[in-house]
């Protein structure tokens, strides 16, 4: 493999990995803001509640994606040989 291929994976990996760290943030946004209205007399509160854990859903869906393909490609690096 030549190093701009290299460098290409390892953009590619930091980049993935800061995708995650932002589904996580965003997970926790949206677990934090799904307790506030748990908690509120807001006049739609089931409607937001039912949104919240769809989105929070939708979310963890896609961390769960993006995780298993991180661990593909690590996996994958493993395999390559060493030129």
């Amino acid at each position: 493999m030549n190093e701009s291929s290299d460098r290409d994976d390892a953009h590619l990996n930091r980049s993935l990995d800061d995708v995650v760290a932002l589904l996580e943030r965003e997970i926790e946004r949206l677990e934090e803001s799904l307790e506030t209205f748990r908690l509120s007399n807001h006049p739609n509160r089931a409607e937001i509640i039912r949104w919240h854990v769809r989105e929070i859903d939708r979310r963890h869906d896609a961390l769960e994606r993006l995780q298993a393909m991180l661990l593909a490609r690590q996996a994958g690096d493993g395999e390559r040989p060493v030129h």
